[in-house]
């Protein structure tokens, strides 16, 4: 056949000499928009999905990664040095993230302060930062019980590369916009982004929680000699 032939435009059937009924006007409606309709944003061919990697893997990871922070458990009360799931503006995506306590950081497994972290230059109107102690308090009416506890946002650490935790990566965020983290997601193959890195900072702070066990029994032995 003649390629000319091929890529003729094949002319529109002659509806016109059917009958009337809705079948077969529907039928002309369908042919008519057929060749017009727009391809949905982000659309690629076949070809572009089967041979690009990335484009493939990335739309899938994100959607397992949502699903998996979606369907978690909102948090009620958050507790320092539990991990979350937490959304970030800046990746667009759900993130592990661990709640902060206002002092005493090692305690939860990473060295630095509220002040080192950058978390004390944006400080929300929940807290009061005491510049001479260093510690953040409840201001009047966000205490427990209080008419305001509901509005108050808590200091988080994003996992966000091999850096943790990084000065750039933290915020001040609601309860509501917190949801449970389940460990056993982090286990391979993890939707969670940077789940090696937060694996590694678990097992490390297990460790490190073990020997101050046995260094605090030791000592209160030494104590009894």
């Amino acid at each position: 056949m003649d390629s000319a032939q091929h890529d003729a435009v094949k002319p529109e059937p002659d509806f016109a000499t059917l009958p009337s009924t809705p079948h077969t006007d529907q039928k002309l409606l369908c042919y008519r928009t057929r060749e017009i309709r727009p391809k949905p944003t982000g659309y690629q061919s076949k070809e572009q999905t089967r041979t690009d990697p990335i484009a493939r893997e990335l739309p899938t990871r994100a959607a397992r990664q949502n699903a998996s922070a979606n369907h978690a458990k909102p948090v009620i009360q958050p507790k320092a040095g539990e991990l979350y799931f937490a959304y970030r503006k800046q990746s667009q995506c759900w993130l592990a993230a661990l709640l902060l306590p206002y002092q005493e950081l090692d305690d939860v497994g990473i060295s630095g302060t509220v002040d080192s972290l950058g978390l004390s230059r944006n400080v929300p109107d929940c807290h009061s930062y005491n510049v001479n102690t260093r510690a953040l308090e409840w201001r009047e009416g966000y205490e427990d019980g209080g008419p305001s506890s509901y509005k108050r946002k808590f200091p988080i650490a994003y996992f966000t590369g091999p850096t943790f935790p990084d000065s750039g990566a933290t915020d001040w965020v609601a309860a509501e916009d917190l949801r449970v983290l389940d460990e056993s997601c982090l286990i391979k193959p993890s939707p969670v982004p940077h789940c090696r890195v937060v694996r590694t900072f678990l097992e490390r702070r297990a460790v490190s929680g073990a020997l101050k066990a046995r260094m605090g029994n030791f000592l209160f032995l030494s104590g009894m000699l």
